[in-house]
């Protein structure tokens, strides 16, 4: 199963309800009617729009992370439906992790992206991609673990070769009933609904 695939249509009754939120806001802002069907016929108008509505959303996640002994005791505080034996694998080597603050940037493009694109943009917003370790205590919170039920969430800061030759990372998957550790092909597209996990990196005490 490819899970960047997770994407669900928008009914005719959200679409709806867009529409009348839109209408709504023309209203307030003093609009009327005419300003309405004037998205219509300025081309220029809607591509402003759409190129507002397709602009990236950044989040961040905090995290208060008691610390762990090593990666295996982090997946068995995620208590997942299914973990990739893959993951098992390479996580064997994890050493131990001191108790800290995380604070997790998840990075949503809201369309499809090629991982070289979404390394270039990571780097342009000063971001270092998550990695395994911290896809696990985002997994391992009680206070996040459910967010992956909603959307995959990706840590392309941990990559390796699999058994079969394909370059992978660690993805974070699920729906309302189960939830799923994985590892997924980096070389493909990444759907619309994928959030990129990062880290902001501390800066120097010379920077400003």
């Amino acid at each position: 199963m490819d899970h960047r695939r997770a994407a669900r249509r928008c009914s005719a009754q959200n679409l709806l309800r867009s529409f009348l939120a839109l209408t709504r806001a023309i209203e307030t802002a003093g609009g009327n009617d005419e300003d309405l069907c004037r998205m219509a016929r300025d081309r220029k108008l809607l591509e402003q729009m759409a190129r507002l509505l397709m602009q990236p959303r950044v989040s961040l996640v905090r995290i208060a992370f008691a610390g762990s002994d090593g990666f295996a005791p982090l997946m068995a505080r995620g208590n997942y439906d299914w973990i990739s034996p893959e993951i098992r694998h390479a996580s064997a080597q994890g050493t131990t992790m001191a108790p800290r603050h995380l604070g997790l940037v998840l990075v949503h493009y809201n369309s499809t992206m090629l991982t070289a694109d979404v390394m270039a943009d990571l780097a342009r917003r000063r971001l270092r991609p998550a990695g395994i370790e911290e896809v696990l205590i985002l997994g391992a919170s009680a206070k996040t673990r459910d967010l992956q039920r909603s959307f995959p969430i990706i840590a392309l800061g941990s990559q390796w070769n699999s058994e079969g030759g394909s370059r992978v990372c660690p993805l974070l998957a699920g729906n309302p009933s189960n939830r799923q550790l994985l590892v997924t092909d980096v070389a493909s597209q990444w759907e619309a609904p994928c959030r990129f996990s990062a880290i902001r990196p501390p800066q120097s005490p010379g920077c400003r």
